[in-house]
């Protein structure tokens, strides 16, 4: 069994691991529906949408960012911390632009520029090119500059941040960096970093396909 590290004492249910699979599946038969309803468009011949739009795979991304968001805060339901899921774009080992972020409007996304200094947590993520997890990132600010994995922005500085970078496995650079914020110090650590991993894992496969369709249509190549 997988031990719930939200409440160490006690074991995922049955029914959070249903929760898990079920995000993702809804994520995939979005998808699968848009593919059915544009074969039975061409099939009668009225088709009036592009591949790109039935493949939709910046949707798919804010899909997929939303499902992690809700697992996360299924596992720790029995509290009141809540977390924030973003996905940011990378470019030459710097961060480009969010691809998306939820819960929409809740003010916990970062500014690019800020994210851009090389004491992020991001941007040590991209560097690194492994997960950077900060438990409590008021401590973080109070270290020497020079050493810090956390940028300050101001009144979102609290509670805890995970950066998990995505490589892709053809060039091996960071194309994609998952990051989540709960909005209560120590809320994510160190030590169940494994369990934050299998949830995240569960996500890479699919965010590579998206990013593989957006190289192809950047292209202009058919599938």
């Amino acid at each position: 069994m997988i031990q719930h590290y939200a409440s160490p004492e006690k074991e995922i249910e049955r029914d959070e691991v249903c929760f898990i699979l079920d995000a993702i599946n809804k994520v995939v038969e979005d998808k699968a529906y848009r593919l059915d309803a544009y074969t039975r468009q061409l099939q009668s011949g009225a088709n009036t949408h592009t591949l790109e739009e039935i493949v939709a795979p910046i949707r798919q991304i804010t899909f997929l960012a939303r499902a992690i968001m809700e697992i996360f805060n299924e596992l720790f339901k029995e509290t009141n911390i809540k977390f924030g899921v973003g996905i940011m774009s990378v470019k030459d080992k710097m961060p480009i632009q969010w691809e998306c972020y939820h819960p929409y409007g809740n003010g916990q996304r970062e500014p690019v520029d800020f994210l851009k200094n090389p004491e992020s947590t991001i941007m040590h993520a991209i560097n690194e090119r492994k997960p950077i997890l900060i438990e409590d990132v008021s401590k973080e600010l109070l270290k020497p500059e020079g050493t810090r994995q956390y940028v300050e922005i101001g009144s979102q500085d609290e509670g805890s941040q995970l950066c998990y970078p995505l490589i892709n496995p053809l060039t091996e650079q960071v194309v994609y960096v998952i990051a989540i914020k709960g909005n209560t110090e120590c809320c994510l650590l160190e030590r169940y970093m494994p369990i934050y991993e299998w949830v995240i894992c569960h996500f890479i496969p699919r965010i590579h396909l998206e990013h593989s369709f957006l190289t192809v249509m950047k292209k202009g190549e058919t599938l």
